[in-house]
């Protein structure tokens, strides 16, 4: 699919920028790079700023798709983009955006300690560091199992460009220093600060959080000095962005096989202090075939979602040749997870007027405040454009009721008498200040909903309790989710390896343990990812063991059966649900 209006990447000189601290901007390409990933279920394509397609894709491709049959992936989303936004101790508006990949005020890399960053750091993060899970678990069995490792440390581990990285020189082939920069985040086992997978150090979604292990890991950076505001034509703020994408689908969880999380750290890496700060969220979606698709706002659930404007999706849909979803196409969510949204409002592809793309810095800024390009507010009715009615009401939400709402006075996109068109959702949220070096966080989820009994309309019924379920996997740090296929399949079921035997495997209340041959068997224990010791038993003489773990929360954990000598006889993973 080709969109009329995206605009292409180029390589520009970067201006001076006179922020107080005196940021000085570098000879930087935009990022360009791209990587796919499939599981059973999605096809995802990430850049370097985001959930955006791959540009060297005869169509422009499409970042989120999901396998409806065995060969066709069909998308519900387009891309996604991030609008920030604030105003500097003079009153002057800085602006850091990006739409498509195409049209961006970013460049790749950190920024150091001034706020600046050089063409050299910018080449070397054009880059997207990705994680397997199986790089990460080969790792922890491995060390687990005597506390030290004895395989190879797979190459996506070397990579990944954690604090002092002892091997991130060699397997990038780079002088860069990472001795003193607090980038990707891991699980630091001996909590010395530093990532060596040696010490059983690995990379996580969540900084620190030993459970936080994807499915499939993505992790970027980028900043808003390096390259020029070719988007916005704005100001730069000096912020830099850590972006990290990631996929929890596990059969035991069928709602995670449909969710892509994405995790913004936001640095201000000046010494000023903004004002009035807006962070908005931008998605493209596109529901099969992407002109027919209407948009909806629960701010209940901090969620903006897209869904299918008629009963029919065209397919194929005339369009480059885009598969559509016929009938019965499903929503596309968004979902803030960590604060409350203040704002949604839409953009039209391809469009003039209030609703249009923006043109510069304060037309982008007008948007993630809630408001229509020309500076009018977005108001109650219609397609939210009331400016000659003196009695429209303003709003703070777009479409903020379902399409099946027909109470008096609802307001959905069905019963707006808007015209379909290809949309794109921002919804933003407000800080009355930005300081120096704060660090803000923001965690959204995008989640396909779709159900072959529900037309399009009725499917948008399902978002509360779908939304609700992922918040609370959200809130719960994701510890209750215990994906068992994620675990080799030697491992997961009942267990026959050096005649021993160890079921079931998860486990809820109890774990057997069968001892073939007791000889110079002396102690059975049960050990967390830190290597505490949780459960032990000694001076062995039973061929069967029994071990409560009722007071053991759902996880991973490891056994190990050693020799009263302390030699280690036999380990293995042991995963705890309940």
């Amino acid at each position: 699919m080709t969109k009329n209006n995206l605009l292409f990447w180029g390589l520009s000189i970067c201006s001076f920028l006179n922020l107080p601290n005196k940021l000085s901007a570098q000879d930087c390409v935009h990022p360009i790079s791209n990587s796919t990933v499939e599981t059973d279920v999605l096809r995802v394509q990430v850049s370097t700023m985001g959930i955006n397609p791959d540009q060297n894709s005869p169509d422009g491709g499409a970042s989120l798709s999901f396998r409806m049959n065995d060969s066709t992936n069909i998308h519900t989303l387009y891309s996604t983009g991030i609008w920030i936004g604030a105003y500097d101790g003079t009153g002057t508006l800085r602006v850091g955006a990006n739409r498509s990949g195409h049209s961006s005020d970013f460049a790749a890399g950190p920024l150091n300690s001034s706020a600046q960053v050089d063409s050299n750091t910018c080449q070397l993060f054009d880059y997207i560091w990705h994680v397997p899970q199986e790089d990460v678990y080969d790792l922890i069995g491995d060390f687990y199992a005597d506390n030290n490792l004895d395989m190879s440390i797979p190459v996506s581990l070397q990579k990944w460009p954690a604090k002092g990285n002892p091997y991130f020189q060699s397997a990038m082939g780079t002088t860069y220093d990472l001795s003193n920069q607090d980038l990707a985040p891991f699980y630091d086992r001996t909590n010395d600060g530093i990532y060596d997978p040696a010490d059983g150090d690995y990379p996580v979604f969540d900084h620190g959080n030993q459970n936080a292990i994807a499915k499939e890991l993505f992790w970027s950076v980028y900043n808003d000095v390096g390259a020029t505001h070719s988007f916005s034509q704005g100001n730069s703020m000096g912020i830099e962005i850590q972006h990290t994408n990631y996929i929890l689908a596990c059969d035991d969880y069928a709602i995670l096989d449909s969710i892509v999380f994405t995790k913004y750290k936001i640095t201000n890496k000046t010494a000023s202090t903004y004002s009035d700060l807006k962070v908005g969220f931008l998605t493209d979606f596109d529901i099969g075939c992407y002109n027919d698709d209407l948009l909806g706002t629960d701010s209940s659930l901090n969620t903006m979602y897209a869904y299918n404007g008629d009963l029919q999706d065209d397919n194929p849909c005339g369009f480059g040749g885009t598969y559509g979803f016929e009938d019965k196409a499903g929503t596309q969510t968004v979902t803030l997870l960590n604060q409350d949204i203040d704002k949604s409002i839409m953009t039209l592809n391809n469009t003039s007027g209030v609703a249009g793309d923006p043109s510069d810095a304060l037309e982008i800024y007008r948007f993630i405040s809630g408001l229509w390009n020309d500076a009018s507010s977005l108001t109650v009715g219609g397609d939210g454009h009331n400016p000659n009615n003196a009695n429209a009401i303003p709003a703070n939400f777009i479409f903020p009721d379902y399409p099946l709402n027909t109470s008096p006075g609802a307001w959905s996109g069905l019963n707006s008498f808007f015209a379909a068109q290809d949309i794109r959702g921002i919804m933003s949220v407000h800080k009355d200040s930005f300081t120096a070096n704060e660090v803000l966080t923001y965690d959204l989820a995008y989640t396909f909903i779709r159900d072959t009994t529900l037309d399009n309309w009725d499917v948008t019924e399902l978002i509360p309790s779908t939304v609700n379920r992922v918040q609370q996997i959200y809130d719960n740090g994701f510890s209750d989710i215990v994906c068992t296929q994620q675990i080799s399949s030697s491992e997961i079921h009942e267990q026959q390896v050096n005649n021993v035997r160890v079921y079931p495997n998860p486990a809820t209340h109890q774990i057997n343990v069968e001892l073939e041959n007791m000889s110079n068997i002396w102690n059975f224990k049960i050990i967390d990812l830190m290597g505490r010791n949780l459960k032990s038993k000694t001076n062995l003489f039973d061929k069967q063991l029994q071990i409560n773990v009722e007071d053991i929360p759902t996880g991973i954990y490891f056994y190990q059966i050693s020799s009263q000598q302390g030699s280690i006889l036999h380990s293995g993973k042991v995963i705890i649900n309940k």
